[in-house]
């Protein structure tokens, strides 16, 4: 649902290219929830699996909420609007 939602995001003629929104996100998504279990089995070994749960999901949650914040949101803008500057050379 992640992926099919993010290529609606991009700009038309971009959604064809091999190194799309989608494919590159959900890849690196994937890479870095690999680390998660080491992370989590090394916590809950040590201080408990509440604990585990607790300290990789906070930090997420914590860099979610400043780069919510940090980010401005942007209206009106239209994807694929070309500028008109200059017109094509023939």
């Amino acid at each position: 649902m992640a992926e099919a939602s993010g290529s609606r995001l991009q700009a038309p003629g971009f959604r064809d290219r091999p190194c799309s929104y989608p494919g590159v996100t959900y890849q690196l998504g994937n890479t870095i929830a690999a680390f998660n279990l080491p992370i989590q089995e090394a916590m809950a070994a040590s201080y408990g699996y509440p604990f585990a749960l607790a300290g990789t999901m906070v930090p997420v949650l914590l860099l979610l909420a400043v780069l919510t914040a940090l980010g401005g949101e942007r209206k009106g803008i239209r994807f694929g609007r070309q500028h008109a500057a200059a017109p094509a050379p023939a």
